[in-house]
């Protein structure tokens, strides 16, 4: 096992240099004969929500804003779209090979199994359609790979830098999603456990109660004095409020009598339930969008709003956050198992197996975009070219992404059965790289499972990661059984005939 500077194996060896060219020039072809077929960036309603964010200036929004301060520093040098799809791409694809290459080499993986996951990734389908998108996808996905990278890199051969580049990314990475609500706990406990000496350690974990602690409290001022209640993002409290109605959604109607102040919502609730009963094809089939962003929730919202034009959208949705989390958590906690059996569980399968959602239909069936994007990007109307509407190829890469869970989770469990960790095939290097990976695919999984609808484009990270070390951890255990087998028969030719 290697320890080494991690972009080394990028640029220093010959054989990785010609594969480097070789990729890169797969990129750009691919990217051009995309942009050929897609000349027009994909939009979805969290994109206009982006874009009307960075053109007001917003300090908060209904998403978090560090995309549209992405989007705004990049108007002042362009507004061309294809530039934008470009540096997501690109960025994107720069983060996964950095990874491959820089654990592979960190690990001695063989150049066979690296070779086969840096052309799989590259020639793979879905980094274009997410990097196509006016989201924050491309920029999130790339930056956790390379926040991951940068802990690998501190819990082998610790240095000072290391420690203000992964606070650095850590905040960007915060601002961007809130998907990342998890990762100060992570990074907190790598910081902790690297052998930088103990000041640099304890500056590093200040460093990020400071920075975070800042703009949460940030969040929490602007809400208050928007909607009268602190708060750190509203689409906490609407989203949980989707994910307790989906579950609702499938019990029996609960005519006992609620809590006073949700009498009201409650029975809203069941006579909305009872009209979708009726219904052939129902909306909220599927878990995500329609409780969240519809239904009851919508409903209630409007009806208190009804007649008051002085209210912005925002102030209206934010407003309503608090209520939505506190009746969301009075039915969960009055139906914690029918929780975990109608959200939960069924979560647990679309992990393994995610839906494509907005993947599958560029700009959700529609030949043109709202205002704001035609102004932003300087379009001369609002119709957009596309080869097709249909883009249906998340089902086969959600395959793969249920092959590479199970080959890293099988591989993990037989590689703890054989006493792995404690193997000569096992190193500290090796144990660090595992234990590393392993807390930060539990950490999205309980995440993923527990709170949020899952779609594939939330996914693609957890992907790599589980690619990466499945083919690392097959490689080891086949290496282990053919050290068991020669041990054996060497054992048998040493006994007496």
């Amino acid at each position: 096992m290697q320890q080494f500077a991690f972009a080394k194996p990028l640029f220093y060896y010959r054989q990785h240099r010609v594969a480097m060219i070789i990729i890169l020039t797969l990129l750009v072809l691919q990217f051009i004969a995309f942009k050929l077929l897609y000349p027009h960036p994909n939009f979805m309603p969290d994109s206009y929500g982006y874009l009307e964010s960075a053109r007001n200036n917003e300090v908060i929004s209904t998403w978090p804003t560090g995309y549209s301060r992405f989007l705004k520093l990049l108007s002042v040098f362009s507004r061309n779209d294809v530039v934008l799809v470009f540096i997501q791409y690109f960025f994107l694809q720069g983060c996964i090979l950095y990874f491959l290459f820089g654990t592979a080499h960190l690990l001695e993986l063989k150049k066979g199994w690296l070779y086969f996951l840096a052309f799989l990734f590259t020639l793979n389908p879905t980094a274009l359609l997410i990097s196509n998108y006016v989201a924050s996808d491309a920029l999130f996905i790339g930056g956790s790979i390379l926040w991951f990278c940068l802990m690998l890199q501190l819990l082998m051969k610790p240095e000072r830098w290391m420690v203000w580049a992964l606070v650095a990314v850590l905040f960007l990475l915060f601002i961007v999603r809130y998907n990342a609500i998890y990762y100060p706990v992570i990074t907190v406990g790598v910081l902790l456990c690297s052998r930088l000496n103990r000041g640099i350690r304890l500056k590093g974990v200040g460093l990020i109660v400071l920075v975070l602690g800042l703009f949460v409290v940030q969040n929490l001022w602007e809400y208050k004095k928007l909607t009268g209640t602190a708060q750190f993002s509203p689409f906490g409290g609407w989203m949980l409020g989707g994910n307790a109605l989906f579950m609702y959604s499938r019990l029996p109607r609960d005519t006992a009598t609620p809590p006073k102040q949700f009498a009201r919502m409650h029975a809203l609730v069941n006579h909305h339930l009872d009209s979708l009963d009726t219904v052939k094809h129902r909306p909220d089939s599927m878990m995500g969008i329609y409780y969240i962003w519809r239904g009851p929730q919508r409903i209630n919202m409007d009806r208190k709003y009804q007649g008051d034009s002085t209210a912005s959208e925002l102030k209206r949705w934010a407003t309503m956050a608090p209520f939505n989390q506190a009746y969301a958590s009075w039915l969960i906690k009055k139906h914690p198992t029918a929780y975990a059996r109608y959200f939960m569980l069924p979560n647990v399968g679309n992990y393994f197996t995610p839906p494509g959602e907005f993947l599958d239909v560029y700009n959700q069936g529609r030949d043109s975009v709202q205002r704001v994007a035609r102004i932003w990007f300087g379009y001369s109307n609002g119709y957009v070219k596309n080869f097709s509407k249909h883009l249906k190829v998340t089902g086969y890469v959600a395959a793969l992404n249920t092959l590479f869970n199970i080959l890293f989770l099988g591989g993990l469990l037989g590689f703890l059965l054989l006493s792995g960790f404690k193997a000569p095939a096992g190193s500290a290097v090796l144990n660090r790289c595992l234990l590393l990976a392993t807390i930060v695919w539990l950490g999205n999984f309980l995440f993923s499972v527990a709170l949020a609808p899952i779609v594939f484009r939330y996914q693609l990270m957890a992907m790599v990661l589980s690619a990466f070390f499945g083919c690392v951890l097959m490689n080891l255990l086949y290496r282990m059984s053919k050290d068991e087998a020669a041990n054996r028969t060497a054992v048998t030719h040493l006994q007496p005939a």
